[in-house]
């Protein structure tokens, strides 16, 4: 079992978030804390790209950490950089290593004038508090094939590691909070040198009652490699889904909630003949048994003897689209939802046809990606199907 406590210091409303920062970086200098990695995530405001772009054109070498990557320096349209890698929900499917301690300093002085972003994330860990205990990351979140360990609006709740969390809002200020890893659950055990210099600095300070987390929640050890666990693969894709899909370059633009509100409303006509149909040519069949009104299934045989099914939902009456895809495996389904633009929505309206057949065309793309990518990896991490694994019928 792994103990952990989390501290939260009240920070003085209006402080700006490098002097946070500056802080911190004070205090842990002052308790002779050992430098740990630096990692980060900036968010802009919705529809704009104006933080994140003024970052890039300052320091280019973040260009790597906009959504598809490559390095390039032109404008983005996403509005976020960030280097957690896929173990965070705010992260992406590249390096997760740290990142130089002054050019973040630089970036929080300019937040918000010169880089008007609306969210900033700052985490410093694994940090060895103490000596005699091995600084480790795991998760509060139960184990999940669906959803990443670590949440970038939950750390405090969720990243169960020796860190310290910086957070910066625009409509909210800036907040502090560390997590220690404690050698029991003993609520009364001193505080590190490094910690305590913090209740110093932030007076007010509280912390949590000691956590215990199982040993099976550890994610992973600091530095060590990637394995090759399915649940870590399935977060990992499921995490870089977005910047993957803006990368496809799909070729039609899906209209907004409030744009095909304004588009004359049309019969859809035969939405499961339409489904089967778009999907036919790729080898997906209708699935058959009773399914509920509204809803809509397809299938295929995956190339490692397991099964590909698409769910989609459309609703009775409120001609929207969700499509979620699923690998069925002998560990259980793995679920992907497969976006139909970028940037993705929740759900799709469809108010006639035409919008409809885009959607399922874009749709078709992401999946055929999703089936070379995500299923393929998923297949090789699982090895041979066993032989007393039965994918079942076509009926889901």
């Amino acid at each position: 079992m792994l103990y952990f406590r989390v501290h939260q210091f009240p920070v003085p409303g209006g402080e700006p978030f490098a002097a946070m920062l500056a802080r911190v970086n004070e205090c842990l200098a002052m308790a002779d804390v050992a430098e740990a990695p630096m990692r980060f995530c900036f968010v802009d405001h919705p529809g704009s790209a104006a933080g994140c772009n003024a970052i890039i054109a300052k320091f280019s070498n973040l260009a790597r950490f906009a959504p598809g990557g490559g390095g390039q320096t032109a404008g983005l349209q996403s509005g976020r950089l960030s280097n957690l890698g896929p173990l965070w929900d705010g992260g992406a499917g590249c390096s997760a290593d740290g990142f130089p301690h002054e050019t973040l300093a630089e970036i929080a002085g300019g937040i918000p004038n010169q880089f008007p972003v609306a969210m900033a994330f700052y985490v410093i860990g694994p940090v060895r508090w103490i000596d005699g205990i091995e600084p480790c990351e795991s998760s509060m979140r139960m184990r999940s094939a669906f959803v990443p360990p670590f949440s970038v609006r939950a750390p405090a709740l969720t990243y169960m590691t020796p860190s310290v969390v910086l957070q910066w809002y625009s409509a909210a200020g800036s907040r502090l909070f560390v997590t220690e890893q404690t050698p029991s659950g003993d609520a009364k055990s001193p505080l590190p040198a490094g910690i305590k210099a913090l209740y110093g600095a932030y007076p007010g300070a509280a912390a949590s009652k000691p956590m215990a987390v199982p040993d099976g929640n550890r994610v992973t050890v600091a530095n060590a490699p990637v394995s090759n666990d399915i649940h870590e693969i399935h977060a990992r894709h499921r995490a870089a889904i977005t910047a993957e899909v803006e990368k496809l370059n799909l070729p039609h633009v899906i209209p907004g909630p409030m744009e095909a509100l304004k588009l004359v409303p049309q019969p859809l006509g035969s939405i499961r003949g339409t489904i089967v149909k778009a999907f036919a040519p790729d080898g997906w069949k209708k699935a058959t048994g009773r399914i509920p009104a509204g809803s809509h299934e397809i299938w295929k045989p995956s190339p490692g003897g397991r099964r590909l099914q698409l769910h989609f939902d459309t609703g009775s009456w409120s001609r929207h689209v969700i499509c979620i895809m699923r690998l069925v495996t002998e560990a259980g389904p793995m679920r992907i939802i497969p976006p139909a633009s970028w940037p993705p929505q929740a759900q799709y309206s469809a108010p006639n046809p035409e919008v409809f057949g885009h959607i399922l065309e874009n749709l078709r793309i992401v999946v055929k990606h999703l089936e070379a990518t995500w299923a393929k990896e998923m297949e090789e991490a699982l090895g041979p199907v066993p032989p007393e694994f039965k994918p079942g019928n076509e009926e889901l």
